[in-house]
């Protein structure tokens, strides 16, 4: 069965977040996005920071680092969450929404992996093992072409809706 996040398109997400979410920020930024952000993840957010030359942003309930280059947000809902990952530069997270979302919406996506076993089949299935961040001081190249993971949602998407009717 399909995620609920692949029901809709980046059309209808973009409809939905541009009216509902109460978060706008006027800045280019990336999103760090995770539910304990660590001073690795803290270290690659920096240097993506100095190279994009923006601001970085934490949904996070928990630092590793007590100093960083960045603002915390706090109480974020989905739906915000969503607007923050649809307007960033970049994404760099260790969370499954985070993953699912920035391949939807085409960002520049940084995993930071869990080796959860739900995470690591997310990441096979929608074929995003380049994405993973192996050394915290050396970037990823330029976001790959998420086709093939599109191809895969559709697909999933298309089961949904044939199990529903």
């Amino acid at each position: 069965m399909v995620d609920p996040i692949f029901l809709l398109s980046k059309e209808e997400w973009s409809d939905i977040i541009l009216d509902k979410s109460s978060i706008k920020l006027s800045q280019e930024y990336n999103l760090i996005y995770s539910d304990y952000v660590t001073k690795d993840m803290l270290k690659y957010a920096s240097i993506i920071s100095q190279k994009n030359n923006c601001k970085n942003y934490i949904v996070s309930e928990k630092t590793e680092g007590l100093f960083y280059n960045g603002k915390r947000l706090k109480n974020v809902n989905p739906i915000e969450l969503a607007n923050l990952i649809f307007e960033a530069q970049e994404v760099i997270t260790s969370c499954n929404d985070g993953i699912k979302l920035s391949v939807l919406f085409d960002k520049d996506l940084h995993i930071f992996t869990s080796k959860e076993e739900e995470q690591i089949e997310l990441i096979n299935e929608l074929k995003v093992q380049s994405r993973i961040v192996n050394n915290p001081e050396i970037i990823l190249p330029i976001k790959e072409d998420y086709e093939k993971s599109k191809k895969m949602i559709l697909s999933l998407k298309e089961k949904s809706c044939e199990l529903l009717k």
